[in-house]
């Protein structure tokens, strides 16, 4: 498991370096979830991005919103 989320103190991933990670997983044939919570999926935003690269090397993949509480969460799934 790889946490490339923002951390308490501001610290997080470079979104290319997420980009790699999903695809060079992906392209391993490993299944990939990444979980964006507190924020929705944004359409105009980082997930868009990590969607982008999936679909240009045609990874197949699914974007998954629901409800936690008062959150609304995404997941999105890749090389299923």
């Amino acid at each position: 498991m790889q946490n490339v989320c923002e951390t308490a103190n501001g610290r997080s991933v470079a979104q290319d370096e997420t980009n790699q990670l999903l695809l060079t997983l992906a392209q391993q044939g490993k299944r990939v979830v990444r979980f964006k919570r507190r924020r929705s999926f944004r359409f105009f935003g980082r997930g868009m991005q990590e969607l982008e690269v999936l679909a240009q090397h045609q990874i197949p993949f699914s974007v998954v919103r629901y409800y936690s509480g008062y959150w609304r969460n995404s997941l999105m799934l890749a090389s299923h």
